[in-house]
């Protein structure tokens, strides 16, 4: 199911909402102190997407003022907002897309026109990084999340009773919670430095960092990288977890291997069933709030977005032959209806999703030829007798049973 959501959200964005203009990928990550308190509290989430929203907005209307942009400028981005770190640990960040320049609102009767950032520099990312941090250091300040005496979450922000808010403290900070390895009560999640008189630190290009605060924006994809885009889109999309990389030990533990060893060589991560349930409790989000979010000239309500996003595509199975040449039965109208609800349906299909990841496309197993689709058949009694009429069985074979993982 996650592989699926995937892949269906970056077709869909790069389908239907990028226009072919370019787009870079914004990573914002926020220390231990303030993850808690994102990942507990969706108004506190909002409102910090909200000011690196507008930072980032703020400064590419900056620097298209100076190559000489005029008139109402409107950026477009859109964010889908992780909840698990590399170690199944609950690490909420902000992943954006966002449109590398801006559009102006054409004329009356002219099109949107579009403003190119001719250059983003590492000083642009290190002023950016510090201007967030000290805003949303200030916001939360401001609301009594933190105090300036001990800089420490405050008390009511804290677990008290609460197994799911106990489980996402530990998460945090990669503890256990429960079973025999539980740890103390989480109460606070360590201090928050001053900001003002530091410096941010660049790791590498278009990527720095100021006290715990992480800003990377060194993925580009030019108006022509419409793969490239989809598979950004992909990656930002992602499931918490990567299957391929869980394994059982012969005692019945879950191994979970790094992506990236850690620096003291840590490369292998070991659970107990129980504990392994606990970590993928703890990423799941509250429900109702949106994980994915739209703005600017991108959102459903702009006016200018139905100038700019990509017109739709004439379906490859448009002409759906939906005569079998079986005599239709009694209940032929309700399966008609039937057919045209499931061609409504957004959802991908299978065979689509293959060959649009893995460029799997269904061939003659003779020749190679690729086939081209002429009807969608549906009603079970059509497809007993075709398959009857070609000597195939008509019935799916029986399922295997489930079987461990090899262990490592």
């Amino acid at each position: 199911c996650g592989g699926r959501r995937m892949a269906e959200t970056a077709a869909h964005l790069v389908d239907h909402v990028f226009p072919r203009v370019g787009v870079r990928q914004w990573v914002i990550s926020f220390p231990f102190q303030i993850r808690y308190l994102l990942a507990r509290n969706p108004k506190i989430q909002s409102r910090c997407l909200e000011i690196v929203l507008r930072a980032i907005s703020a400064l590419i209307k900056k620097k298209l003022r100076k190559q000489g942009a005029t008139g109402q400028l409107q950026t477009g981005a859109v964010t889908i907002i992780q909840r698990a770190g590399g170690s199944i640990n609950l690490n909420p960040h902000l992943h954006m897309l966002v449109l590398d320049g801006a559009y102006s609102h054409g004329e009356e009767g002219n099109p949107p026109r579009f403003h190119w950032l001719q250059s983003l520099t590492d000083d642009d990312v290190k002023a950016l990084i510090k201007t967030i941090a000290l805003r949303v250091v200030r916001h939360l300040k401001r609301h009594g999340h933190f105090r300036d005496d001990t800089q420490y979450v405050a008390d009511e922000d804290t677990p008290s009773g609460d197994v799911m808010a106990e489980l996402q403290a530990a998460s945090v900070q990669s503890k256990i919670a429960l079973g025999k390895k539980k740890g103390q009560k989480v109460k606070r999640l360590g201090s928050l430095g001053k900001i003002i008189d530091i410096n941010p630190e660049t790791k590498a290009p278009l990527c720095a960092a100021i006290e715990g605060f992480s800003l990377h924006a060194g993925v580009y994809c030019s108006p022509s990288e419409r793969k490239k885009l989809e598979k950004v889109a992909r990656y930002i999309a992602r499931p918490a977890v990567a299957e391929d990389r869980l394994r059982f030990d012969s005692r019945g533990d879950i191994m979970y291997k790094l992506k990236h060893p850690y620096t003291d060589g840590t490369s292998i991560l070991m659970f107990s069933p129980l504990e392994f349930l606990e970590k993928i409790a703890a990423l799941i989000p509250q429900p109702r709030i949106h994980q994915t979010r739209y703005h600017g000239c991108l959102a459903p309500h702009a006016k200018i977005r139905s100038h700019i996003v990509p017109k739709p595509e004439t379906p490859k199975l448009a002409a759906v032959i939906t005569s079998t040449a079986i005599t239709p039965d009694a209940n032929n109208t309700k399966n008609k209806e039937k057919q045209k609800d499931r061609h409504n349906n957004k959802r991908m299909t299978w065979a689509e999703l293959l060959a649009r990841v893995f460029s799997i496309d269904m061939g003659c197993p003779n020749c190679g030829t690729e086939l081209t689709p002429v009807a969608a058949i549906f009603e079970t009694t059509a497809i007993v007798k075709i398959l009857t009429h070609l000597g195939l069985p008509p019935k799916p074979p029986d399922i295997s049973p489930a079987n461990y993982p090899a262990a490592i």
